[in-house]
């Protein structure tokens, strides 16, 4: 998934009902998250979403939500589930490299007790090697984990953030952090999952201004009233080139838009390859194939019109070669004495990065110029 980022302001209004929409879907979202994490052991995702599951029973019988629609409902199961199932991972893979660290500590012990007195340097060692593995193990058995809100995190972030900015000035947390940023930071992101048959997403739209998003949650009552239009700030012409093609894609049902709102951030995420897939979707010529063949130093390329391998037609062709960069290259390997970060060997590596990237760039623009329906390479079988 790909996320682009945006700043937005809107009016009081709006701000005001958002800011309910979100203490209801944290409220949800917390309820869930722990009735997962009682579960022995997760079932499949489709289990808690269908009706009469344990966590739909939960929620109808919640009497502090008023706003949360079914589908609303359906995302927080969602989002509480991948948190649950990543946090149960990282707690499995914790545990297992506990065991592993307690297996060292018990074998350098063993080294210990077979050393003398007089090997000091030797002792020292070891023991400082088992202090360190002590402390990963009391680090992981002190591990607070992330919950469904990562509000843990957050606020770990903003102090850590706010205390660098008063340049390490000794002040008490209390006066780094605000009881009214700790409410702000508690509350969940509005997460609406993307669909492609309702134009990218049921309930929030971009507008063809690419400046607006239009947020109804409610898709009876479209009134003004219950309409919620956030104002993205400036951003840059890459973003607008993205949206704009995002835009375009949603309003002929081919790409699902997720979106993500939070106090000050909206967060619009949609599948690259969904992206990449749709945005070269362009005429295809049949039997018209785009061949490369490569060494070390050169690549080759043709466009070639196929019929059999003694009737084709070539269209066009040509070289690209890197060999300045090769000869460079080893150039520096003849040198004694030339590390890794040496700014030479840097600047190679960066230039050669550079050059495959553009030669990708420049053979997929050739295969979309000549409609090529085919991308062939060759493949060597080299016997032993």
């Amino acid at each position: 998934m790909e996320t682009l980022i945006f700043k937005y302001k809107t009016d009081e209004e709006s701000a005001v009902l958002l800011n309910r929409y979100r203490r209801e879907i944290t409220s949800v979202d917390r309820v869930f998250y722990n009735i997962l994490c009682d579960e022995p052991e997760l079932d499949a995702q489709f289990n808690y979403q269908k009706k009469g599951s344990k966590l739909i029973n939960k929620f109808n019988t919640l009497n502090h939500v008023e706003l949360i629609n079914s589908y609303l409902m359906q995302c927080c199961i969602v989002k509480s589930y991948a948190s649950v199932k990543a946090n149960n991972g990282i707690k499995k893979n914790d545990q297992e490299r506990r065991i592993v660290l307690v297996k060292q500590i018990k074998q350098l012990n063993e080294k210990l007790k077979k050393t003398t007195s007089k090997q000091t340097y030797k002792r020292n060692k070891i023991e400082k090697k088992i202090h360190k593995k002590q402390s990963q193990i009391t680090a992981i058995d002190n591990k607070k984990y992330h919950n469904v809100d990562g509000s843990v995190s957050k606020m770990r972030d903003y102090v850590s953030q706010q205390w660098k900015l008063k340049n390490g000035v000794e002040c008490k947390a209390q006066h780094i952090i605000t009881r009214e940023e700790i409410q702000e930071l508690r509350l969940n992101d509005i997460y609406v999952i993307g669909e492609r048959l309702f134009q990218g997403n049921r309930f929030i739209k971009l507008m063809p201004d690419l400046k607006t998003v239009e947020v109804c949650f409610d898709r009876i009552k479209r009134s003004k009233s219950h309409k919620m239009n956030l104002i993205l700030e400036p951003y840059s012409n890459n973003h607008r080139n993205k949206l704009k093609e995002l835009y375009r894609m949603a309003q002929l049902n081919q790409i699902s838009i997720t979106y993500s709102i939070s106090g000050t951030e909206i967060r619009i995420s949609f599948d690259e390859k969904e992206y990449a897939r749709n945005k070269f979707n362009f005429d295809r010529i049949a039997d018209r194939v785009l061949a490369i063949d490569m060494n070390p130093n050169y690549l080759g390329w043709a466009v070639v019109q196929w019929k059999s391998s003694s009737e084709y037609k070539i269209i066009t062709s040509g070289v690209y070669s890197i060999k300045d960069i090769n000869d460079d290259f080893f150039a520096l390997n003849k040198e004694d004495d030339v590390p890794s970060d040496d700014p030479r060997r840097i600047e190679n590596a960066n230039k050669r990065k550079h050059e495959v990237f553009e030669i990708s760039r420049n053979l997929i623009s050739k295969a979309i110029y000549y409609k090529c329906s085919l991308f062939s390479i060759e493949k060597l079988d080299i016997l032993p």
